[in-house]
C-alpha cells in the first residue's frame, strides 16, 4: 500500500481514510524511535514526502498502530512511553490548530500491563475492536469486540469484582444481563473487507457535521462556483508544499543556495493558507 521506497516501523499498520487521499503510519526516526507520520496523495496521482504528525505524539518512547475517526480529527494509536501502564498502551488525541493535542491513556480495560497495540471503531456499525496480547494462546494476540461509550464512567476502587473486569478475566462479565446481542454480531458478520469504496471528488465539511464529496452535493449554484475555486486553489497549494519539500531536501544536501528560494515559497504558502480559509469559509455562508 505504501508507495515504493517509503520508510516504515515494523510491524505497523496503514491508515487510510475512505478518500483513499491520506496514508497515515509509523516510521523510524533519526534516533530510530518509531513515529507517526503521514503523507497526502496530490493531484497527480502521486505521494508527497512523508512528515511527522505534528504535536505531542511522540514524546518519549514508540508511537504506532494509529486509526482515526471519520472526522479526521480524533486518533486512536499505540505507545510505550512514560505514560504507558505497561508496553504499547492505546492512547487518545485530537487536532487543535497548532497540531495534536497532549494525548491521554484511555485506561483499563482497553490497556493493561501488556502489549495493547491497536483501536478501532466502526462507526456503521457502532462496534469497536481492540488487539491485545493478553489472554493469549501461544504467539497469537487476542482481538476484543466492544460497544464503545460517549461517556467514561469511573468505579469505586472496592467495586465488587473490577479487578477480573479490568482484566477481562471473563469477557461475558461485561454484557447486559439480558441483553441480546445477536444483531449487532449479524451486523459485524456482514461487514465486507473488500467491498469497493467510490472515492469522491473531494471532501469538504460544513457546519452540522455535513460532509461533501460530490459536485451534485451543492445546492446553491454560487457555493458550487466558490469550491471550484477552492479545489483548484487546494491544488496550488498541494503543488507548492511539495516543491518546498523539494528545496528543503536540497539545502540539508548542502545547496544553501536554496534558502532564499525557501523563504520565498514559504511566505507564499502562508498566505494562501489564509486565502484557503477564507474561500472556505465563503463557501460554506453561500450553501447555507
Amino acid at each position: 500500500m505504501l508507495p515504493e521506497g517509503v520508510e516504515a516501523a515494523y510491524p505497523t499498520v496503514v491508515y487510510m481514510p475512505e478518500t483513499r487521499t491520506s496514508m497515515t503510519w509509523a516510521a523510524p526516526d533519526s534516533l530510530e524511535n518509531y513515529v507517526l507520520v503521514s503523507s497526502n496523495q496530490l493531484f497527480d496521482g502521486s505521494w508527497e514526502k512523508p512528515s511527522p504528525l505534528p504535536g505531542a505524539l511522540s514524546d518519549s518512547g514508540d508511537s504506532n498502530f494509529p486509526f482515526f475517526m471519520s472526522d479526521g480529527v480524533t486518533l486512536y494509536y499505540a505507545n510505550d512511553g512514560d505514560e504507558s501502564i505497561g508496553g504499547y498502551d492505546i492512547f487518545i488525541s485530537r487536532k487543535g490548530e497548532d497540531g495534536f493535542l497532549q494525548p491521554q491513556n484511555i485506561g483499563m480495560p482497553y490497556n493493561s500491563p501488556y502489549d495493547d497495540y491497536m483501536l478501532a471503531i466502526d462507526e456503521v456499525t457502532g462496534v469497536g475492536w481492540w488487539a491485545t496480547d493478553r489472554n493469549r494462546i501461544g504467539d497469537m494476540i487476542t482481538i476484543y469486540k466492544f460497544i464503545p461509550s460517549d461517556l467514561r464512567n469511573n468505579y469505586p476502587v472496592d467495586e465488587e469484582g473490577l479487578a477480573a473486569k479490568a482484566m477481562i478475566t471473563d469477557y461475558r462479565s461485561t454484557w447486559e444481563e439480558g441483553k441480546d446481542y445477536s444483531d449487532l454480531l449479524e451486523a459485524i458478520n456482514e461487514i465486507d473487507p473488500d467491498k469497493k469504496v467510490k472515492v469522491g471528488d473531494f471532501r469538504f465539511a460544513l457546519p452540522g457535521g455535513r460532509i461533501y464529496t460530490s459536485w451534485d452535493d451543492f445546492k446553491s449554484p454560487r457555493a458550487k462556483e466558490l469550491m471550484e475555486q477552492y479545489v483548484e486553489s487546494e491544488k496550488n497549494f498541494a503543488d507548492k508544499l511539495s516543491k518546498l519539500a523539494r528545496l528543503r531536501d536540497n539545502y540539508r544536501n548542502g545547496n544553501t543556495e536554496a534558502s532564499a528560494a525557501i523563504l520565498k515559497l514559504e511566505k507564499q504558502i502562508d498566505a494562501d493558507r489564509t486565502t484557503l480559509r477564507k474561500l472556505a469559509n465563503e463557501v460554506i455562508k453561500a450553501e447555507n
